[in-house]
């Protein structure tokens, strides 16, 4: 451990005590102990009447409760290891004088007053393992004796274990498993006998393609079998017993689920092909062909351990013949997370590894490159490793620096894709990927670098400690003889302050004249109740420091915002819209908000100022924390506003409802009814029942994290007579079809859950209150029902409801139960989803919804949207999305939720969709988010040019729509949603849309450079295939001739299929041959448009415009396209340099439908559906220009010019406004004033997207516009093109 770590798990708490804050906390521990005894002025056992002596009545203790400081909640299974400690919390049902508390037989320190307190004790070197056991003595105020106590009232215990205790885990079985090497599958006459055959140790080694195979679990009870490239392939799977391709359907390509039987002690994994250990060994037979794999295998459980990493299972595949296979979980690896330098003495230089008498980074360096020591080193759990500087870091004069603070060098600025391996055995860490490393770039093995274009491809370092808690790491590399540089770097800990927080309750808020006090005004119990809309705000923070206010529809409008100090709509800046981040300064206990209006507790209170206006709001204000709890549940923060007057704020952390999550019907006996709450004796569902109704069973019962609430039922669910159904398995039927927008709350005083929503409904639709339904048009809007039992770990659930007097439903609930029936598993890396091998929806692939497989795109609406995969309207070979809009404007689709992930980034932030609308001019949105942080999302609009056809709509991300937030490339984007007509409230309208595409990078303007170092002055870099020692051009000798693409020269660009391409280059050769240059795709296919270049002993410079189309009209083009020239076909040498590829110019393609108007207003805005030759219009008043337009959407390159031509004439001369802009905010624009006569003429502009000032527009939804109301007068305009 390191004492003056930076950013240790203990620094916090260390750093409170070090800081001023210690005279507070003694402060008033002092004043509690003389509260609690009897001193410091007018407390429970000092008053001015006589002493009355005991009163006869023995105190007691109403409820007591055990549990490791650091736990949350009191539990049966608490655990605590050496240096935590262990509090009993106790109240007591009068005034108490001091007790006194053991625990362990140890006095524990006190805290608290009159019948509330708490006593604590750290565990120690002396301390027995074991379930700790302590003993409190008491006596009320009038001194009479209470029975000493040495029981909880709540059956909370904690067991202490001085190395730390195994505690059981809530998911044994999930993660990702995997043979636990020598012994760990074998066969015998017996359950786990291997005396038949075992892997020993040569067979690991010989069949090491089978043990690196993984077994994977999820969550959601998924399952997959994971074998990379090769596995043991056997005889009777066609092979030679030896590792090779894995063979169908022991493959892993099947969708596979898994349930746990705890009570039967059995692990069921079912799928085709899906197994543990072995593929041949399924029940009652050893496979003779891959054929015969069964749908399922059941397995007996041996052995599970409590902590979930160990596990024993075993098959019985003949009478008396048992396939064994012990699994070992695997771990996740101690490195993971973020590290950084550990402060002073982080980073020094010796002759021996650790040693840093040559040099060491005392305090004055780290102040000085305070640059370096923000640099984060991040190990990712999929192995991934990457260094993130920020804009700046330390630049040494090798780098080309000045030994300062600059902007990071290549290759070590963290722009390289790296990973990291650790050998435990040997000791060593090892960082793959050109410029990654730890602590310093230049310290690599075997040198100190001289030049960044020295950077070795990897980097092993030695360890010389990691702690056992993972939060400390000492790593050191010889770069020369006797010479080491050693590294001391520290985990990140999550912040405390991670979460949502909210103003708690009464006392919440106030003003005073010193930190903390409230004297002046404080926010009691009616002040609460009046101003609800802003108790109820949030601040959130978010483990990536971000930080934002959620105030939803309204909050507390104060005058000075243009309020009248009620509720009302939030007002900007303080309006939760700005991007905002936190820091928490732990040393100096302060908490700064970054972002204008970001703010905690009252947006008037900043520092030095109550504001008077919203424009005077600063870009950060930085409060002090008063207090912030162990369990940092509670916080306390204050700021001075002016000299003497302080806001103080109390908040409380929000605690997840332990109702979050995926319930079902607990299997039999899970629903009844009779006639108290909780009986059965009337009905109750038995074996036979759940057998002949898994429909109803199978059915999801969804409580979300934002209170949001739903019924998940499938395709069918149980239908009763009074739906309209014949009491079996059928459609839902609405409002009971799990529609509707459902929300929950949950009162745990008056112990009740409550779902709102027509028709959304726990256990069985028709038990509502009051009644049972006979119609579904008597569904109630919400629903109550009484909470009987649940259980401490949030995993079961009893509630009932009182339907007629003496007649109550009872539902029993298990949360991700998998008792029965599995439900429907999307696979997130099945082929037919659109994301190849795994769940990343790469560049150029495509969600095209024609999978058979049932539910696998998890089609979710809300909104009162109705989705369904049906037959495309043109097309019955093609399945597409049918969308029914519902009445609300917000009304949406949402596809595969955290599923498939959007790799967005910074460059590529395209994606299209195919669309059929009834009507052209809507406008579709679409949104992407963060499954577990729906705050996390971008949205971007595009608007529809055809009306009852089909077309491709482009989404460009880094155009958010208008009041949404920004791209965050940071975020995991694993959502994707679609809002048909957003903003216009749905009346039934069908709508489809189909080919979910990623794009990637946007339009290229046209004259752009592709190629990079095309000159070749930085050598081979950026090229493929060729030699690292060229400097000014590329050279190949080609000695014997053989496929002309053996010898090749490549670069990887984005290329857009059926476009023209100008490729330029010099070239020569050591005698007159040919070569091939060209275009194509860097993969299978490999398609390609090329030229054959005949060269001589001289330079010459060739030019060619290639159009990525094959000699066979095959389009291609994506993101792993490339320039190449192909030299394998003639011996000599070729020498190549100066190569350039750029976009041509347009190709005159007519970017107008309709532009004759012979469909009518078919595909323009604001023209009368009446016309039907030419477009009319009468301007009656003159007033802005723009009001009144027409305008076709389309889509549009920033910085490239168009020809737009027209006909035009006015009744009387006039002028009109003509031109090219955006068709959203900021409506960016390129224009002409066009002077029109009474006769028609026809006008022609080029025009180029950048404005008068120079600003570059253009995205999906830009436009042709007539802006017409600046005059008086009839206007006419018919034949318009854009090309």
């Amino acid at each position: 451990m390191h004492p003056q770590s930076s950013v240790g798990t203990v620094g916090w708490f260390q750093s409170f005590f070090h800081a001023k804050h210690f005279g507070s906390v003694l402060a008033l521990s002092f004043s509690l102990l003389l509260a609690a005894c009897g001193g410091g002025g007018s407390v429970v056992t000092e008053n001015d009447l006589p002493e009355p002596g005991a009163d006869g009545i023995a105190p007691t203790l109403t409820s007591v409760s055990l549990l490791q400081q650091q736990e949350k909640n009191s539990s049966p299974d608490g655990v605590a290891k050496l240096g935590q400690s262990i509090k009993v919390d106790f109240t007591a049902s009068e005034a108490l004088m001091l007790p006194v508390v053991t625990i362990n037989g140890v006095e524990a320190t006190l805290q608290g007053k009159i019948g509330d307190w708490s006593a604590s004790r750290e565990m120690v070197e002396s301390d027995v393992d074991g379930y700790v056991t302590f003993s409190i003595s008491f006596s009320d105020t009038s001194g009479e004796v209470g029975v000493d106590v040495s029981e909880t009232t709540d059956g909370s215990r904690v067991q202490y274990c001085k190395e730390g205790c195994v505690a059981p885990v809530e998911d044994p079985l999930v993660g990702e498993w995997m043979l636990d090497g020598v012994g760990a599958a074998g066969v015998g006459p017996t359950a786990g006998s291997m005396e038949w055959f075992t892997t020993d140790a040569d067979v690991v080694a010989a069949r090491a393609c089978w043990f690196d195979d993984s077994f994977v679990f999820g969550l959601d009870g998924s399952f997959s079998n994971e074998m990379g490239t090769d596995t043991w392939v056997e005889a009777w799977q066609g092979g030679t017993d030896s590792c090779g391709a894995p063979v169908a359907p022991h493959d892993g390509t099947a969708a596979g689920t898994w349930v746990w039987d705890e009570a039967a002690g059995t692990l069921t994994i079912k799928g085709k092909g899906a197994h543990l250990g072995l593929p041949k060994a399924v029940n009652g037979q050893e496979l003779a062909t891959p054929s015969a794999a069964p749908d399922s295998i059941t397995y007996n459980i041996l052995t599970l351990t409590a902590d979930g990493m160990n596990l024993t299972v075993t098959v019985e595949t003949a009478p008396g013949v048992w396939w064994t296979f012990n699994l070992a979980k695997k771990p996740v690896s101690p490195f993971v997370g973020t590290w950084k330098l550990d402060g002073a003495g982080a980073a020094g230089v010796g002759p021996t590894a650790g040693s840093m008498e040559w040099f060491t980074t005392d305090a004055d360096v780290v102040a000085a490159r305070a640059c370096w020591f923000d640099d984060s080193f991040v190990f990712g759990a999929d192995g991934s490793f990457s260094n993130e500087m920020g804009t700046e870091t330390w630049v040494e004069a090798w780098q080309g620096g000045a030994d300062s603070c600059g902007a990071p060098v290549a290759p070590h600025d963290g722009t390289a894709a790296a990973t990291f391996s650790h050998d435990v055995e040997a000791g060593t860490l090892t960082i793959n990927g050109l410029g990654a490393h730890l602590g310093l770039p230049k310290a690599v093995n075997g040198q100190e670098l001289a030049s960044p274009s020295a950077a070795p491809e990897s980097i092993t370092y030695s360890i010389l400690t990691l702690t056992a808690d993972g939060m400390n790491l000492t790593v050191t590399v010889e770069t020369a003889p006797g010479v080491w540089w050693t590294f001391n770097l520290a985990k990140v800990p999550p912040s405390v302050l991670i979460g949502t927080w909210m103003l708690d309750g009464a006392g919440a808020a106030g003003v005073g004249p010193t930190a903390g006090s409230m004297e002046w005004f404080t926010t009691d119990a009616d002040v609460v109740a009046a101003r609800a809309c802003w108790f109820d705000d949030s601040f959130v923070f978010g483990a990536d420091g971000s930080f934002s206010n959620e105030m939803g529809t309204e909050t507390w409008v104060e005058a000075w915002q243009g309020g009248a100090d009620s509720c009302g709509a939030p007002v900007a800046p303080h309006d939760g819209t700005a991007a905002a981040t936190f820091s928490h300064d732990v040393e100096a206990g302060t908490l700064t908000i970054n972002g204008l209006g970001a703010h905690l507790g009252l947006p008037k209170a900043v520092n030095g100022q109550e504001l008077a206006t919203p424009s005077a709001a600063p870009e950060s204000i930085t409060y002090s924390i008063l207090t912030l709890t162990a369990d940092g549940m509670n916080v306390t923060v204050t700021v001075e506003t002016a000299p003497g007057v302080w806001w103080t704020f109390n908040l409380a952390k929000v605690v997840p409802s332990s109702l979050t999550g995926t319930w079902k019907l607990d299997g039999a006996g899970a629903a009844g009814v009779g006639p108290t709450a909780g009986s059965m004796e009337w009905f109750i569902t038995d074996a036979d029942v759940v057998a002949a109704r898994a429909c109803w069973f199978d059915d999801s019962f969804v409580f979300g994290a934002d209170g949001s609430f739903s019924n998940e039922m499938g395709t069918e669910t149980w239908v009763e007579a009074w739906q309209g159904g014949t009491d079996s398995c059928g459609a839902p039927v609405a409002p009971h079809d799990g529609t509707a927008a459902g929300t929950f709350s949950h009162d745990d005083e008056a112990g009740t859950i409550t779902i709102n929503g027509l028709g959304a409904h726990l256990g069985l639709p028709k038990a509502v209150n009051g009644q049972e339904l006979a119609t579904p048009s008597a569904a109630p809007e919400s629903i109550t029902y009484n909470i009987l039992t649940l259980t401490a770990d949030g995993m079961n659930l009893t509630v009932t409801v009182e339907t007629a007097p003496g007649v109550w439903w009872t539902f029993n609930l298990a949360k991700n139960s998998s008792v029965v029936a599995d439900p429907v598993v999307a696979d997130p890396v099945v082929e037919n989803l659109g994301t190849g091998d795994n769940n990343v929806l790469n560049v150029g692939e495509v969600i095209n919804f024609n999978s058979t497989t049932v539910g696998v795109y998890a089609l979710a609406d809300f909104g009162n949207n109705v989705s369904t995969l049906v037959a495309d309207p043109t097309d019955a070979t093609n399945t597409v999305v049918s969308v029914v809009k519902g009445n609300e404007t917000w009304a949406g689709t949402t596809i595969a939720s955290g599923l498939v992930i959007y790799p967005l980034t910074a460059t590529e932030t395209v994606m299209s969709v195919r669309v059929w609308s009834p009507e052209a001019g809507i406008t579709v949105r679409l949104k992407l988010e963060e499954s577990g942080d729906p705050t996390h999302s971008v949205e971007t609009d595009a608007v529809t040019t055809k009306a009852q056809e089909w077309e491709t709509l482009t989404f460009d991300f880094s155009n958010q729509g208008e009041g949404t937030a920004e791209l965050n490339t940071d975020y995991v984007f694993d959502t994707l949603s679609i809002f048909l007509n957003f903003g216009s409230a749905g009346s039934s309208e069908t709508y489809y849309f189909d080919d979910v595409t990623f794009i990637g990078a946007g339009a290229v303007a046209s004259g752009t450079e592709l190629v990079t170092n095309g000159d070749f002055q930085a050598g081979s870099a950026n090229w493929l295939n060729a030699d690292a020692a060229i400097t000014s051009y590329f050279a190949v000798d080609v000695a014997s001739a053989g496929d002309v693409w053996s010898v090749n020269l490549s670069q990887v660009m984005t290329l857009t299929p059926a476009t023209s391409y100008e490729v330029s280059f010099k070239a020569k050769g050591s005698v007159a041959r040919d070569m091939v240059a060209g275009l194509g795709l860097n993969a299978d296919p490999y398609s390609a448009a090329t030229e054959t270049v005949s060269l001589t002993t001289e330079w010459q410079t060739f030019t060619y415009t290639i159009t990525t189309t094959t000699a066979d009209g095959v389009d291609f083009g994506d993101a792993n396209s490339r320039v190449l020239f192909d030299m394998g076909g003639a011996v000599g040498q070729v020498w190549i340099d100066d190569v350039s590829v750029k976009l041509t110019g347009g190709d005159g393609a007519e970017l107008l439908t309709n532009g004759d108007f012979q469909a009518g207003s078919a595909n323009w805005l604001n023209a009368d559906a009446a016309i039907t030759s030419y477009f009319a219009v009468d301007v009656t008043s003159a007033g802005d220009v723009w009001s009144v337009n027409l305008s076709q959407v389309m889509t549009l390159t920033p910085a490239t010019s168009y020809d737009v031509s027209f006909k035009a004439k006015g009744s009387v001369a006039r002028d009109m406004v003509a031109g090219l802009g955006l068709n959203a905010s900021p409506y960016s624009a390129a224009t002409e004033t066009v002077s029109l006569t009474t006769e028609w003429q026809t006008f022609t502009y080029t025009i180029t997207t950048t404005t008068a000032d120079g600003v570059d527009f253009g995205d999906a939804n830009s436009r042709v516009l007539f802006d017409m109301g600046g005059a008086v007068g009839q206007v006419w305009i018919d034949d318009v093109s854009v090309k």
